[in-house]
């Protein structure tokens, strides 16, 4: 498409790399705000699953909160903050 548009004279490489330049800013603003979104808890997606939650999985969702409330804050095997790695970007 790219070969075809160039041809045509419908864009030009300055519009391409006003696009690539758009896209580029476009990630990392996306990838910023993936990175800056809380950490989900496992038991509010129980919630968002049925509008009527039926009582097996009102069930498991009590099983899980009483799971999770087992940890204290305190405790070295408690998952621990994700570690962000940067990565290169690929074409």
């Amino acid at each position: 498409m790219t070969t075809y548009l160039l041809g045509t004279g419908a864009i030009d490489q300055a519009w391409l790399d006003a696009l690539d330049a758009e896209s580029e800013e476009f990630a990392i603003g996306i990838r910023e705000g993936c990175v800056s979104l809380p950490e989900p808890k496992l038991g509010d997606w129980f919630k968002y699953v049925y509008a009527d939650m039926p009582e097996y999985l009102a069930a498991q969702r009590e099983e899980y909160l009483a799971y999770e409330s087992s940890f204290s804050d305190t405790d070295a095997s408690a998952p621990q903050e994700a570690t962000v790695i940067e990565t290169e970007r690929v074409l």
